[in-house]
């Protein structure tokens, strides 16, 4: 039962004080400073979405989708559902939020290890009832290591400047973003990783390169290509040749 409990505190405190934790970026609290922040950074943010296909081009940062918009991405929603963790710690790491192996070590442990050692106590109490209390306490906190997703869903919404979910919780929406993945975490983490992939400018292929305009001919003079930062420049026309016939001064 010690075990039990020291893992998931040892966990949380890694958390706080490791790695993890220690290179955080701070960003107003509010939403709203959030986005301001962002568009005077960037006036326009130009992103792929990886999986619709197509360039998406926002001022202001938002969800892809709702919370249980799983059919935007089934596959998405499936993998989230399968293997929370290994897609959890993926989707951190890719957001700079940390390392995706230490992600999902420490998720795991903080959903296995109450449950498990608790298990193992409450077989080994000769009292039936005070085994039942036991294991439910276990398991209770297996669940609540769920939490630890939405502490980094509130990291990853800050981040992005995302809006909060003011709607629920008392407007409070890092309260609701624990909730969220208190309540439906395979939601929750589908419409991260879809947020994820809607702001992952790193693969953005140019779509247009500047091409230089016709050049003319020598007889037509020479311009330079017009470009957004260089000025135009033209040469004078060539001055016209007058042919006379000779026999007209005669």
């Amino acid at each position: 039962m010690t075990l039990g409990v020291g893992f998931p505190v040892a966990a949380a405190l890694y958390m706080v004080y490791g790695p993890l934790g220690g290179g955080k970026l701070v960003l107003p609290e509010s939403s709203d400073e959030a986005v301001l922040a962002l568009v005077e950074s960037a006036s326009v943010n130009a992103s792929q979405s990886q999986y619709s296909g197509r360039v998406v081009v926002t001022t202001k940062a938002e969800w892809a989708g709702g919370l249980f918009d799983l059919a935007d991405d089934p596959a998405v929603a499936a993998l989230s559902l399968t293997c929370t963790f290994c897609v959890f710690g993926w989707n951190m790491e890719r957001l700079g939020l940390g390392n995706m192996h230490v992600h999902v070590f420490t998720f795991a442990l903080l959903c296995a290890a109450p449950v498990l050692v608790f298990a193992v106590a409450a077989l080994n109490t000769h009292d039936a009832t005070l085994g039942c209390v036991v294991g439910a306490a276990g398991a209770l906190l297996s669940v609540l290591g769920l939490l630890y997703g939405g502490f980094w869903r509130a990291q990853m919404r800050r981040r992005l400047g995302l809006p909060g979910d003011r709607s629920m919780c008392g407007g409070r929406p890092a309260t609701a973003d624990y909730v969220k993945w208190l309540l439906s975490a395979p939601c929750a983490l589908a419409q991260e990783v879809r947020t994820g992939s809607l702001y992952d400018v790193e693969d953005v292929p140019v779509e247009e390169k500047e091409k230089p305009a016709m050049a003319p001919l020598d007889r037509e003079g020479r311009a330079v290509p017009f470009t957004a930062g260089n000025a135009v420049a033209i040469d004078a026309p060539p001055v016209p040749v007058m042919v006379q016939d000779i026999n007209t001064y005669k």
